[in-house]
């Protein structure tokens, strides 16, 4: 066999395994796919509002400790005993 013979036979196995290997992908793959997909989503999505809850009880906290410091100061200035906290 000659050189240039045989880098063709390979050249042609090489293309046949290519073309071999490749397919379409099956309807299962493609739920699978799109199913990971939208678990994915979800959990971004979970992430995204979970976010929103820790900002939400961040600004909670804050107007809470606002109040206790304007209650402690009322009741300082009207002699009320207050427990320590």
């Amino acid at each position: 066999m000659t050189r240039s013979l045989r880098t063709a036979a390979l050249a042609g196995l090489v293309v046949f395994l290519a073309l071999a290997c490749t397919r379409p992908p099956t309807r299962g793959e493609l739920d699978t796919t799109q199913m990971a997909n939208d678990m994915a989503e979800a959990v971004n999505d979970l992430r995204s509002i979970n976010t929103e809850l820790r900002q939400s009880i961040d600004s909670l906290a804050l107007v809470v400790a606002r109040q206790d410091t304007l209650l402690r100061h009322i009741a300082n200035v009207t002699g009320v005993q207050v427990p320590p906290r």
